[in-house]
């Protein structure tokens, strides 16, 4: 089986990791050696178990053959994305948690299943967190502020706001400043069990208490 038996789309001039298996009657791996391909030939070229796109748009399949087993996926090479989103748009994480986000596009009015190689990620500030190639994301384990996430297909991109909290640890109470009720600040403190967000401004001056 290639790619889960799910299509594969892929922009020209790209390189996409194809993961690909054979399995016999008794679901075990089988002995034989797993041989991709793909037809036509003029959309891409097979290295090992990637797929190096030429600079053709087209469709056709990719198939991988382990002895007699066959199997078939549609393949489509495009040279854009029209779009390119993710969710969720906006996370909110503690210290070393993770949130995997899912991308989605579309090339030609149609759903474009991009594989995981086919995108890029980047946070901004990197020292924030950081991204596997599946799209999960991993806070920082210390420090905090409000990241962004890009993710970048070809020419397009789309964003994820990733704000979290700093945990404070036991004893070291947190204040936050709630709102301005004239010139008067007005702030709460807050159990060393509670956290502080991240993405919290505070405001002009306010006591600790």
């Amino acid at each position: 089986m290639v790619n889960g038996g799910k299509p594969l789309t892929a922009l020209t001039h790209s390189t996409l990791d194809v993961p690909a298996y054979a399995t016999d009657s008794a679901d075990n791996p089988a002995r034989e050696p797993v041989q991709l391909a793909v037809f036509p030939p003029s959309l891409g070229s097979v290295r090992g178990d990637k797929i190096v796109t030429a600079g053709h748009t087209g469709s056709g399949v990719v198939t991988v053959r382990a002895g007699r087993a066959l199997s078939v996926v549609p393949f489509e090479v495009v040279d854009k994305l029209s779009t390119l989103s993710a969710t969720p748009t906006q996370v909110d994480l503690g210290n070393g948690q993770t949130q995997k986000l899912t991308i989605s596009g579309t090339a030609r009015g149609k759903p474009a299943a991009l594989p995981d190689s086919a995108v890029s990620w980047t946070v901004s500030p990197p020292a924030l967190g950081t991204v596997a190639a599946d799209g999960t994301f991993t806070a920082a384990a210390s420090g905090g502020g409000l990241a962004t996430v890009t993710a970048r297909a070809g020419t397009q991109t789309a964003t994820v706001s990733v704000a979290g909290r700093t945990d404070l640890g036991p004893g070291r109470p947190a204040h936050r400043c709630l709102e301005m009720v004239g010139q008067r600040r007005v702030h709460e403190r807050l159990s060393p069990a509670r956290t502080q967000p991240w993405w919290h401004v505070h405001i002009g001056w306010f006591a600790f208490v």
